[in-house]
C-alpha cells in the first residue's frame, strides 16, 4: 500500500507536467506551421498590389491567363466595391 501511495505522490505529478510540456510543444510548433501555409497567398496579394499601383494592370491581365479547367496553377480575381469582378487570371 505505500508503495502506491509513494507513485502517486512522486510519479503522477511529474507524469502530468511532462504530458503537459508535450502538449504545448505540439501545439507551438503546429501553429507554427500553419502560420506558414499563409505565406503564397500573402506574396500572391502583395505581387497583384504592386501590378495595379504600377500601373500594369492591363498587361498582367492578358499575359498571366490560366486555364482553370487544365490546370492547378493558383488564379487572381480582382473585385470592385460593389463585389463585381473586374480583373482575373482564369478563363
Amino acid at each position: 500500500m505505500k508503495y502506491l501511495k509513494f507513485v502517486f505522490i512522486k510519479w503522477i505529478p511529474l507524469a502530468v507536467v511532462v504530458s503537459l510540456t508535450a502538449v504545448l510543444v505540439f501545439g507551438a510548433v503546429q501553429q507554427a506551421i500553419r502560420q506558414l501555409a499563409n505565406s503564397p497567398q500573402v506574396q500572391m496579394a502583395e505581387d497583384i498590389a504592386d501590378v495595379y499601383a504600377s500601373g500594369m494592370a492591363q498587361d498582367f491581365s492578358a499575359q498571366h491567363r490560366w486555364d482553370i479547367v487544365r490546370t492547378l496553377t493558383p488564379f487572381i480575381m480582382i473585385f470592385d466595391a460593389q463585389g463585381r469582378p473586374v480583373a482575373g487570371s482564369a478563363s
